[in-house]
Order: C-alpha cells, then sequence, then structure tokens
C-alpha cells in the first residue's frame, strides 16, 4: 500500500496530462475546421452569371499562381480558357481551366464552392508537359 502511495501523484497526473493532451487536439480540431459561408452568399452563389464565375475562379488561380512565382508568370502574356458550370447537387462551381502564354501554362481543374465560399484547384497536366 505504501508503494502505491508514493506512485499515486504520478499515476494522477500522467492520466490529468493525457486529459489536457486530448481536450488540446479536440480544440485544435475545432478551431481549424472551415466554417459554411453565411446564407446569403450561398443562395447568391448559385445564381451567379458565368462571366462572374470565370472571373471569380482566374482571380483565384491569378491570387494562387502569383503566390508561387509573381516574376515568372508573364502578365501581359497570359491567356484563359474556361467554362464553369455549376452542380447542384455539391452547391460548387467547376471547370477546365487552360492557361496559356507563361512558364504556368497548362490544364487545371478549378472550383468555388458555394457552401464554403473557397476557391480550390488541382493540376490536371502539368506545365511544360
Amino acid at each position: 500500500m505504501r508503494k502505491f502511495s508514493k506512485l499515486f501523484p504520478y499515476l494522477l497526473a500522467l492520466l490529468l496530462g493525457g486529459v489536457l493532451a486530448v481536450a488540446v487536439a479536440a480544440g485544435l480540431l475545432l478551431y481549424s475546421r472551415v466554417a459554411p459561408a453565411d446564407a446569403a452568399y450561398q443562395r447568391a452563389c448559385q445564381h451567379y452569371p458565368v462571366e462572374e464565375v470565370k472571373g471569380r475562379l482566374i482571380r483565384a488561380w491569378l491570387r494562387s499562381a502569383a503566390g508561387d512565382d509573381q516574376d515568372a508568370l508573364g502578365w501581359d502574356r497570359l491567356a484563359f480558357t474556361l467554362t464553369p458550370h455549376f452542380d447542384a447537387s455539391q452547391h460548387l462551381w467547376s471547370g477546365d481551366l487552360t492557361v496559356t502564354g507563361s512558364a504556368s501554362t497548362g490544364h487545371y481543374m478549378v472550383m468555388l464552392d458555394c457552401n464554403r465560399g473557397q476557391y480550390e484547384q488541382s493540376i490536371l497536366e502539368e506545365p511544360g508537359r
């Protein structure tokens, strides 16, 4: 019994440390999740004209590409081809974006998520291939 009484404070500290670690991890997960966009944006996003969606997707791509290497873009030579379509079941605009005239020439899948108000992209074909 005497041995247990010496170990008890250490076991209690270990248990409390574990509980605290789980609480911190849960807090970080809740804090880092993406909040949905407000209801007005979600309704408006679904009814954007195609030209406005094209502009938003291209501007978002430019912000993303400029963050990587602004000098290599060659702003004056860029050309874009994009025909977005709206997927009502997932509430998002998507399309294949073709960029020509710079080091970032390539084909990208671009999406505007109306639920979260976020832009996403993925490379369909690597530049220079």
